[in-house]
């Protein structure tokens, strides 16, 4: 089963969905500011729409529901009218995804049964304990950590504070978590600049592989065999 929060709730549906991950890998290439960026008036909530990339998730997972994958899948956002932490495990895979991005200040908050959601990283960055819950014995995280969204201390924008400040935040939630999982991947992700920006995606999708290859022995141990396919 999987559990994404923000840009892992965008993957994960994905993955969940059945979408072929290395055509996805160049697909990523590909995309470029007119693909995902759509501006919004600041006094709506955010200066992104985000109907672009609900659009995109919408087409890379199929147009599926929570109910359709072959994967269970859960994805979690904050509510902003109860302060609580929601978890989405039915209806449509691209809405779910796109209350669970909707990082504060730049997307608009997504609105869902009346409810207004905003990225679920503000409450619960690794949402593991939605995994236990669920019955899971073995739960992998992926960590981006708070070395991404550096910034030039001579050159940042309003975004840029807003984006850091929400980074150490949720760094120093996820440092105080007392259960990060039994095998914890956390990639480099500090050379990646831009919040949307796909410019170092064969960096970054590098940066994945080499740190999941390294966790492949540990997840191997917990998993009692010798090959990972004989459990596939």
């Amino acid at each position: 089963m999987i559990c994404g929060c923000s840009v892992g709730a965008a993957f994960g549906a994905v993955y969940a969905a059945g979408t072929n991950l290395y055509l996805l890998g160049k697909y990523l290439g590909t995309l470029d500011y007119r693909t995902t960026v759509d501006m919004s008036m600041p006094t709506h909530g955010g200066i992104l729409n985000g109907d672009k990339i609900e659009e995109l998730t919408k087409i890379l997972t199929h147009n599926l529901t929570a109910e359709e994958t072959k994967i269970p899948f859960y994805c979690v956002a904050t509510d902003l009218l109860t302060g609580q932490l929601q978890v989405f495990e039915k209806g449509s895979l691209h809405r779910m995804v796109r209350a669970s991005i909707a990082v504060p200040g730049v997307f608009i908050p997504a609105e869902i049964d009346g409810h207004y959601y905003v990225d679920g990283g503000v409450l619960s960055e690794l949402p593991v304990s939605v995994l236990r819950e669920k019955g899971a014995d073995i739960v992998i995280t992926s960590d981006l950590g708070i070395k991404r969204n550096q910034f030039d201390p001579q050159h940042f924008s309003p975004i840029d504070v807003l984006r850091r400040a929400s980074d150490i935040m949720q760094g120093a939630m996820t440092q105080r978590q007392a259960d990060k999982g039994d095998v914890v991947i956390r990639p480099d992700a500090s050379f990646v600049k831009g919040l949307l920006s796909t410019a170092s995606y064969e960096e970054s999708l590098e940066a994945g592989r080499q740190t999941a290859t390294e966790a492949l022995p540990r997840i191997k141990e917990l998993l009692g065999i010798e090959d990972l396919t004989e459990a596939l």
